[in-house]
This record gives C-alpha cells, structure tokens and sequence, in this order.
C-alpha cells in the first residue's frame, strides 16, 4: 500500500513539478529579453557582461529573485561609487558649504561596505 501511495503522489506532484519548470524556462527567457535591451554600459554598472547573460540566468535559474536582488544592489553600489567619486573631486570649501568633511565621505564609504552596511545621512 505504501508503494502505491507514493507512486499516487508523483503522478499527482508532476504537473505541478513540470509547471513550476516551465514558469522559471518562461522567466529566463523573459529576463534574457530585458538583459539584451540594455547597453554595454548599464550591463557594466550591474557587474554583467553581454557575453554572460546566458551563464548567469541558467546558474540562477532556481532563485532568479535572489539574482535580480543581487544585480540591483550592484546597480546601486555602482551609483554610490559614482557620487562618492564626484564628492571626493570637489575642494575641501565646497564640501565645507555642504555641510560635509573628506572624514565624513570616507566612514560613509567604509560603512556602505561593510556586509549589510546602510548609508545613513
């Protein structure tokens, strides 16, 4: 009877099984699309090169959320490099004007980069 029951089971898990795949093929594919529509440069800020999108979504392809939370956050790391490097160019009165010090920039650049590091103004 217990072979029975777990046979039932299988036949009875497998649309489910073979839906959920062809939900993550339909996703990958969906997330290719996007992928392929950016710039080099945007695939740059996010840490992708174009030669690798098929890499990437087939290695992520169980948690694509996780890889899409991941590639965001590099996305906004890359943004705060950018307006770190544009503060850390401007002289020492302008940053004065702003209320700001060249010690200020470098703790909120160290605690951004620390593990679960927030930038707190």
């Amino acid at each position: 009877m217990n072979a029975i029951a777990r046979a039932l089971r299988i036949v009875f898990e497998l649309p489910g099984t073979l839906l959920a795949a062809e939900m993550r093929r339909r996703e990958r594919i969906a997330a290719k699309a996007l992928l392929a529509h950016l710039s080099d440069r945007q695939l740059e800020d996010i840490g992708l090169p174009r030669g690798r999108i098929d890499e990437v979504l087939e290695s992520g392809a169980a948690s694509l959320a996780e890889a899409d939370a991941r590639l965001a956050r590099r996305a906004v790391a890359s943004e705060h490099r950018e307006v770190y490097e544009q503060l850390l160019s401007l002289d020492d009165y302008l940053l004065d004007d702003m209320g700001l010090t060249r010690g200020q920039l470098n703790d909120l650049l160290a605690n951004e980069n620390r593990p679960g590091g927030r930038v707190v103004a």
